[in-house]
């Protein structure tokens, strides 16, 4: 009968407030290895505490239960084996928390590298650019006419430095040359905000922008024999800019723009009513 070891422990749960708590089965003298139910009353005492001994030290393996006392041994143990479950799942559920909390950062951090990614090989990016410059003579001199067409090279770049209103702000700094007749070169730079809206996407992000922005351009060299003038000029000047780019490869963008200066800087060396002529420029940018 697989009951008597529950019947005989519920009869010393419920003898006399005498009865000590037990911490070992080798506390209980007359309970034997030997036994057929000593691992069901060592399991018991050892891993829920829900048996006690007789104040002899004993446990009398070999003695009925009444149905009162199997129900107190009952109730005793069920107790324990909830208090046992609590203290265990509250601490799964401690570790699983902080494993859930390690998981989300990692995977914020996870998402963050797989954005930077998509960013770099999809997307427009930040990139240095080389490409070409083609503008109109600013005035007539050394045989060349106002209307020809002075082709020089580009150096320029962008650099994203906020996301608003659905669009890039980026940072444009510029430098172009162009030689005029006798070999005479003119240089001039500047830097450009620009706002950038996305006309594609690929991989969540931008793969090709048109812009528009202003900015401040200054010439380097400039000579009257330059015939750069329209463009550069002879001081400062504001100077707006619309353009496109798009992603070519993980590493190329392309671009074009026009840059339009806001003084007729011909006019500046003496022309009479020189040609207006905005840069225009194009080339490739090597993404970083």
């Amino acid at each position: 009968m697989k009951f008597v070891p529950f019947a005989i422990a519920a009869a010393t749960l419920c003898s006399t407030p005498a009865m000590a708590q037990v911490t070992s089965v080798s506390q209980l003298s007359d309970v034997q290895p030997t036994e057929w139910s000593y691992q069901a009353i060592s399991n018991l005492v050892s891993r829920y505490g829900c048996v006690a001994g007789f104040p002899n030290g004993t446990f009398q393996p070999g003695q009925p239960a009444t149905r009162a006392q199997l129900a107190a041994l009952v109730n005793a143990c069920l107790d324990r084996v909830t208090d046992f479950q609590s203290a265990q799942d509250a601490q799964l559920a401690a570790a699983l928390k902080t494993q859930a909390a390690k998981w989300e950062g990692t995977q914020a951090e996870v998402n963050e590298l797989i954005a930077e990614r998509d960013a770099k090989n999809n997307g427009v990016g930040n990139y240095l650019g080389l490409g070409v410059a083609l503008n109109k003579q600013g005035v007539d001199g050394n045989g060349y006419t106002a209307d020809r067409t002075i082709s020089g090279g580009t150096l320029q770049a962008r650099y994203a430095v906020a996301n608003k209103f659905g669009g890039d702000i980026s940072i444009r700094p510029y430098l172009n040359a162009a030689a005029g007749p006798s070999g005479n070169i003119g240089t001039a730079g500047g830097a450009l905000v620009s706002y950038d809206y996305s006309i594609a996407k690929k991989g969540g992000v931008s793969a090709a922008n048109i812009y528009g922005g202003v900015g401040y351009q200054v010439p380097f060299v400039n000579r009257s024999e330059a015939n750069f003038q329209s463009a550069i000029g002879d001081r400062g000047q504001v100077v707006f800019v619309l353009g496109a780019e798009g992603r070519l490869t993980n590493s190329l963008v392309g671009f074009a723009d026009l840059k339009f200066p806001t003084t007729n800087a011909g006019d500046s060396y003496g022309a009479n009513g020189a040609a207006y002529s905005p840069v225009f420029t194009t080339g490739l940018g090597f993404k970083f």
